[in-house]
């Protein structure tokens, strides 16, 4: 069964959010490299843009897209407006009250400037399938209406009230073969109204949200929102995106409860339960879902995830909340390999009797895939760190 997940395929992003003080880089000259070296083509493609309520630029190059602090932004911008390393100096010692040099601009470029432009060895973990909805041609100014900026979180935290009380007087039905169709039909539609939650969101604060559409993330079939640009919004706006996903899922539980006093079908009565279950799936913090970048963005930590994993290694440069954090998604990990390993057991002592199901089946081949996913994986990181110490 597909879970409602929210993957933003920008995840790779590298912030390189640089906020020490770059006049304490030491002052060396970097000889063989010089700012003029590099192609002045490079820099007018460019895209960035200052986020005033962060102090910090957001830079969209074409091959990464990165945080990086006021100074670093700076001269980044006046490389687009095609200044010399004297010229930016000039311009940041002004600014910042700082005394670089034109050496010192060149070694910024060097040590924090070029790296940007190197490919991300790490590719995304999902793989697109089939792209469902354009939403630039299908979002109209009625679904923007449904996004109160300003008001949002209280109208979330009511729905979200109602549904929880909704939920809890709903119980789960047995259903026909018909109904059965029918309602995995409608899953399917409250899983998209959910992306399209994302999108509208977006498209509220002029983000082009791309496409909706559908994969696998790992082994797990998902629909995605594209959200790469969401990066450029300030900390609350990426916030309301991050919820309306939810946001749209609530509103719809309160919409099915009304139609269904009315009907009074088992069907209605399992989806507003299936319903409120995604929502609170969604609301899980240590797999990429949309808890996960609420909290990335609440904590301030945009690479949390990739800290999580490096936690035994670099502990000591961590922050105490990241830790915290590392150790419970351990637990939650732990718990799942748990929860598979003894599943697997089940299934075979299961096939030992000929008790096997058909979703014992289905679970053994998910098992399988992921395993093999795995050792490709590893596999060809080998081969690329071959390359490079070659």
């Amino acid at each position: 069964m597909a879970e409602a997940v929210r993957v933003n395929v920008g995840e790779q992003l590298n912030k390189l959010y640089y906020n020490n003080k770059l006049h304490n880089i030491n002052k060396l000259s970097c000889g063989a490299y010089n700012t003029y070296h590099m192609n002045k083509n490079i820099f007018s493609d460019i895209r960035i843009d200052r986020l005033t309520t962060e102090s910090k630029y957001y830079i969209d190059n074409g091959i990464r897209k990165a945080y990086v602090s006021d100074q670093l932004g700076t001269i980044v911008l006046n490389l687009k407006n095609g200044q010399d390393a004297e010229q930016i100096a000039q311009s940041l010692n002004v600014k910042f009250k700082t005394k670089y040099l034109a050496s010192d601009i060149d070694l910024i470029v060097d040590s924090h400037i070029k790296p940007l432009f190197k490919k991300n060895e790490n590719q995304s973990k999902l793989f697109k399938l089939v792209n469902l909805i354009n939403p630039e041609k299908m979002l109209s100014p009625k679904f923007m209406s449904l996004v109160p900026v300003r008001s949002f979180f209280t109208f979330l935290v009511t729905f979200f009230i109602f549904n929880s009380i909704i939920f809890a007087n709903t119980y789960s039905q047995d259903l026909n073969a018909y109904e059965n169709g029918l309602f995995y039909f409608l899953f399917i539609v409250v899983i998209i109204f959910h992306e399209i939650g994302h999108a509208v969101a977006a498209s509220k604060f002029n983000v082009n949200s791309k496409e909706i559409g559908f994969g696998f993330y790992y082994i797990i079939p998902v629909f995605y929102t594209n959200l790469t640009e969401i990066w450029r919004l300030n900390s609350r706006q990426r916030n309301i995106v991050n919820l309306s996903g939810i946001y749209f899922q609530l509103i719809l539980g309160c919409v099915m409860f009304s139609f269904n006093l009315l009907i009074n079908s088992k069907v209605i009565d399992n989806l507003i339960l299936t319903n409120y279950t995604i929502v609170l799936i969604n609301l899980n913090p240590f797999l990429r879902f949309d808890g996960y970048w609420i909290l990335s963005d609440f904590l301030n930590e945009p690479n949390l995830m990739r800290k999580s994993n490096f936690l035994l290694t670099e502990i000591k440069k961590q922050k105490k909340i990241v830790i915290v954090y590392s150790l419970l998604r351990r637990i939650f990990l732990a718990g799942i390999a748990f929860f598979i390993i003894t599943k697997v057991i089940q299934i075979f002592m299961r096939i030992r009797t000929s008790e096997i199901q058909f979703w014992d089946s289905i679970f053994l081949l998910f098992i399988a895939i992921f395993a093999i996913l795995k050792l490709h994986q590893v596999s060809k990181n080998k081969k690329n760190e071959c390359k490079r110490n070659y």
